[in-house]
């Protein structure tokens, strides 16, 4: 805070949220002096991410122009600006950690016998010191893609009772969305990648093995790797 030249990630978030809302869409990514040099706090996350921060950007811009002016508003640190960036925050808390968090615990203890785990689960994640004290401190967002991979999780945890393809095919498309957003959510992919190829084959089991099992599998696969895919298409 206060230390130029590059002042500190307040400024990387403000700076995309500048450069997403004055600038055309093709010159959100890439070396583009003077409005956006690379070496100014370049914009270095996946798309969902940009367009997360064009939405926010839209808010802060309608709320503190002086925040998301275009070239002038580097370094801008007001007592304002912050507040309203720290609401940014909040809202996509509020409107996809939170929601996520609850389906998650929610899937994984069911029943009211699991009340008290279930509690416990859920004050452990919202609590959690490092999103509270360090992520959330200088707005990082990680709520957004870490909400997108508890979302997928909560997917997953629906389907453990169901036969069917469809909660698979929702977990791949909002884990694909969670790492479109922050790179660093491709942490949780083996254990997606793991379970998600072990109810595959337990599909091609419960259709009696053989080749008619293998089709099943097959098929799994494919709609898997279908939304997997197709996702990442839509996002690039």
């Amino acid at each position: 805070m206060a230390t130029p030249p590059a002042f500190g990630d307040y400024e990387a978030q403000r700076h995309w949220m500048e450069v997403t809302t004055r600038l055309p869409l093709g010159r959100w990514y890439g070396d583009w002096p003077p409005e956006n040099p690379v070496a100014w706090w370049g914009l270095d996350y996946p798309p969902l991410s940009a367009l997360q921060s064009w939405v926010h950007g839209l808010f802060v811009g309608a709320l503190d122009p002086a925040g998301v002016a275009l070239v002038t508003s580097r370094g801008h640190e007001s007592a304002w600006s912050k507040t309203v960036l720290r609401g940014t925050v909040l809202a996509s808390d509020v409107t996809l950690f939170f929601p996520a968090a609850l389906a998650a615990v929610a899937a994984f203890y069911p029943g009211k016998a699991a009340a008290p785990a279930r509690l416990a689960t859920l004050l452990a994640v919202l609590l959690n010191p490092a999103a509270i004290l360090i992520d959330h401190g200088h707005f990082q967002y990680n709520c957004i893609s870490l909400g997108l991979a508890a979302a997928a999780a909560a997917a997953v945890g629906a389907g453990n009772h169901s036969r069917s393809a469809l909660p698979g095919v929702v977990a791949s498309i909002l884990f694909t969305a969670a790492v479109h957003h922050k790179q660093m959510a491709a942490y949780f992919g083996p254990a997606f990648l793991g379970h998600l190829a072990g109810r595959a084959l337990q599909a091609g089991r419960a259709a009696g093995g053989g080749p008619r099992g293998a089709v099943v599998t097959a098929g799994r696969v494919a709609a898997y790797g279908s939304a997997v895919l197709g996702t990442a298409a839509a996002c690039w």
